[in-house]
């Protein structure tokens, strides 16, 4: 037996998570890549109930996608809605698409054998030093400083 089966023997698996964050910066990098890219990392298929378009059932993930690695999804689950839109048409797709854009959360239903979920990840902006181009400015440890005002000695 090769000695990496051993190791994946005692792999623990990774835990799937349906609550998160998600990095503004690394939805952009996604939505900048555009659809056609994030759809070519997983096969999807209509699923249909009673005749009638009910979802988009996961196939299988191509290529194990960074961007879902972690997340609780996995082949046979039927994907609902995002952000409470059914995704049809390729112009469903595209509004999303640009909603995504600017927001704040990402809501995933979905079913698993026949059970309704949701995966839910908050949109987080990166958080970082004050600049000179912020509203606020520079803080002196007595208040603000008056940029206006002029100094006089005693």
């Amino acid at each position: 037996m090769p000695a990496h089966a051993d190791l994946a023997a005692d792999a623990t698996p990774t835990p799937r998570s349906r609550l998160g964050e998600v990095p503004r910066p690394q939805l952009d990098a996604v939505l900048d890549r555009g659809p056609g890219a994030f759809l070519r990392c997983v096969e999807l298929t209509p699923h249909f109930r009673a005749r009638r378009f009910a979802g988009w059932q996961i196939v299988r993930f191509i290529d194990n996608d960074p961007d879902l690695t972690g997340v609780d999804l996995q082949p046979g689950d039927v994907v609902t809605a995002v952000n409470g839109h059914l995704i049809v048409r390729p112009r469903n797709l595209h509004a999303l698409w640009l909603e995504l854009r600017a927001a704040s959360h990402i809501v995933v239903s979905a079913e698993r054998d026949g059970e309704p979920f949701e995966l839910r990840f908050d949109v987080v902006d990166p958080v970082g030093p004050m600049g000179p181009s912020d509203a606020v400015g520079p803080i002196d440890p007595i208040g603000p400083i008056d940029r206006g005002a002029t100094e006089h000695g005693p």
